[in-house]
């Protein structure tokens, strides 16, 4: 089934927060969260995603051209098989970073984890602009053709100023596992721990062999 989107998810929170209000003339109490399983949000996110309506996490991959789109669908390719809502975004900080605020205040309200990728090249106004306006994490992964362009690019995407966190990380599957490690779920967390395993259980049968030879 197709996952719901953040915006989808959090007007269907708040719709059936007005339900439950409307029918017994008070909020949802929540001094008894702790017997019932754990905060309404919580339940919320767990029902919908056994449902099969939405995922417990999301990624959003925000370009600032669309001609990163490229570079953003290599980012995507490394969520595939961790159960993860990945959505592709344009908007530029530069030409119609208006369009931020409006997304930020969607992405603030979501009631899942969250991270968000940003993809720009050049002058990355980007990643920072998202960074001081979200409170999910931000990872700046710009493209690049050679290591002169990344050279001559990379500071503008890590030296920020206060109150800008804005990460970055060069390669496209460590910027996928960064977010999945910051989404710090517990079903990622065991998933991830499982990855770690297997590669360290290749490493020594790829040493058993070739110490043999």
């Amino acid at each position: 089934p197709r996952a719901l989107t953040p915006e989808v998810a959090q007007e269907a929170t708040s719709r059936y927060l007005d339900i439950y209000q409307r029918i017994v003339g008070q909020p949802l109490a929540t001094a008894d969260e702790t017997a019932t399983g754990g905060n309404v949000a919580n339940r919320l996110v767990s029902n919908l995603v056994k449902a099969g309506l939405m995922k417990d996490a999301w990624v959003n991959i925000v370009m600032g051209s669309p001609a990163d789109k490229e570079h953003c669908q290599k980012i995507r390719s490394f969520f595939e098989g961790y159960e993860v809502f990945t959505q592709l975004r344009v908007t530029s900080a530069h030409k119609n970073g208006e369009e931020i605020g409006p997304m930020a205040e969607v992405w603030n309200r979501s009631i899942e984890p969250g991270v968000i990728i940003a993809v720009a090249g050049l002058s990355n106004g980007l990643g920072g602009a998202l960074a001081a306006n979200v409170n999910v994490p931000v990872i700046s992964c710009p493209p690049w053709k050679d290591y002169a362009e990344l050279a001559m690019n990379l500071n503008s995407s890590v030296i920020m100023p206060s109150g800008t966190p804005n990460l970055t990380v060069v390669r496209p599957d460590n910027a996928a596992q960064a977010a999945l490690r910051a989404l710090n779920t517990p079903r990622l967390r065991e998933r991830l721990r499982q990855d770690i395993l297997e590669t360290k259980a290749k490493l020594k049968a790829a040493d058993a062999e070739l110490k043999a030879l």
